[in-house]
């Protein structure tokens, strides 16, 4: 017997004998017993053929020390700026816990798998004391529905209600340490400003149509008074990954649609990846990246490119980095990357480069050290460039939880102690 199948029949018997004990012995209980179906482990309802997946996260995170609050340095520029850590001497700190609950309802049936889905979230985050004002963590996201829909089918599966977009957005990632200016801001990847919203409340339909082949058609964002359709299509296979989506916009308002394309491949070869990207939309903006690693026995070398065009100008993003297994347990990373907000434009270039030793101290538990320094874009000349160091140790026994803690510190006086703490299931 599975040890997870193993728990939940515990934690299932535990329930109904502390239930027992304190009920009316002429009650009637509901049994709950493990089921292992459908390719789910979880618990079956009433005694019934559904079976109950529960699944969820808890996660908290906490800093302290000086590090907003002075002149506002900038690192690149364009659509990759970002604010460097100040010190103004005065202390800061920042405190944010999140909770997912997931319940996942399967029955099988003789024409295929109905489910229902129902996610909850909580977020709480604070800045010295005082609720977030705004954006992810602000009071407009505590306790609510994050995803409540239905779906049924196999191979060819329909899904409606709230949940997440089916667009594929992957394949653009770049392999290299530190990755890249503009891909940093946008998940690691290439997107444009005026990409059409998804998700939401949806109506999917989702196909395999061959081996590694898939497609899909939704209508999204349902909730709004635009609305969008979503298409994909995507193969998978030992060669690696591909796929392209489009997505337009404001098909349900008055005013004229919009549309975005995403697309990217990923090849693997024998010791070699290449990986390209590219997303546009009719603004006539548009964002691509190129990438490569080669992994050796003892270093992997990777490469990367950004392309953007925003409102007319012209952005380029460089990365490269080498990775070496000093040891069993020690692997050094050496990496640079440069951006370019305009290429029209003179003096405006920013570049990063930091060097990185991480290490398996002991069994769970691994220690990160590394150096680098922030120059150019619109950093003032009496700080450029800005050193720093980010030093990081973490602990995960298995089980799902890890947890761990940090130092950042750099030159223009900015610190920050961290700590995390996580358990999923």
């Amino acid at each position: 017997m599975k040890l997870k199948s193993l728990f939940l029949g515990s934690a299932a018997a535990l329930a109904l004998t502390s239930g027992a004990l304190a009920a009316d012995p002429r009650s009637s209980f509901v049994s709950l017993d493990v089921c292992d179906a459908y390719g789910i482990t979880g618990l079956t309802i009433a005694s019934s053929d559904t079976c109950l997946k529960i699944s969820g996260e808890v996660s908290y995170n906490f800093q302290w020390g000086d590090y907003t609050g002075g002149p506002a340095y900038t690192w690149a520029g364009g659509t990759a700026a970002r604010t460097i850590d100040n010190s103004d001497g005065a202390a800061d700190w920042r405190s944010r816990a999140l909770a997912i609950l997931k319940f996942e309802a399967t029955t099988q049936t003789d024409a295929g798998a109905a489910k229902a889905v129902i996610s909850l979230r909580h977020r709480e985050g604070y800045i010295n004391g005082t609720r977030e004002a705004a954006g992810d963590w602000s009071l407009a996201n505590d306790l609510h529905v994050n995803e409540a829909y239905v779906s049924f089918g196999d191979t060819t599966v329909l899904m409606a209600g709230k949940k997440g977009t089916i667009a594929k957005l992957g394949n653009d990632e770049p392999f290299n340490y530190l990755g890249l200016a503009n891909s940093s801001q946008v998940e690691d990847g290439v997107l444009t400003n005026a990409f059409p919203a998804r998700g939401g409340h949806v109506i999917q339909v989702v196909s395999e149509v061959a081996d590694g082949v898939s497609v899909g058609a939704a209508l999204e964002k349902l909730d709004t008074p635009t609305g969008s359709f979503v298409g994909f299509v995507e193969a998978n296979g030992g060669w690696g990954n591909a796929h392209a989506t489009v997505v337009a916009g404001n098909i349900l308002g008055a005013g004229a649609t919009t549309w975005g394309l995403h697309t990217g491949a990923t090849f693997n070869f024998d010791n070699f990846k290449v990986r390209g990207a590219l997303a546009l939309d009719d603004t006539g903006d548009w964002n691509a990246l190129l990438s490569g690693e080669a992994a050796f026995d003892m270093f992997t070398l990777a490469a990367s490119a950004e392309f953007l065009n925003t409102a007319g100008v012209n952005e380029l993003g460089l990365g490269a980095s080498v990775g070496f297994q000093a040891t069993e347990t020690v692997k050094i990373n050496a990496g640079f990357r440069y951006f370019d907000p305009n290429t029209a434009a003179a003096n405006d270039e920013g570049w990063q480069a930091a060097l990185q030793v991480v290490a398996a101290v002991a069994e769970g538990i691994e220690a990160s050290a590394a150096v680098g320094a922030y120059g150019g874009g619109t950093i003032p000349a009496a700080n450029d460039p800005v050193a720093y160091v980010d030093l990081g140790l973490t602990y995960k026994p298995g089980g799902g939880f890890e947890t761990g803690v940090g130092l950042e510190a750099n030159a223009l006086g900015a610190y920050k102690v961290k700590f995390n703490a996580k358990k999923s299931f």
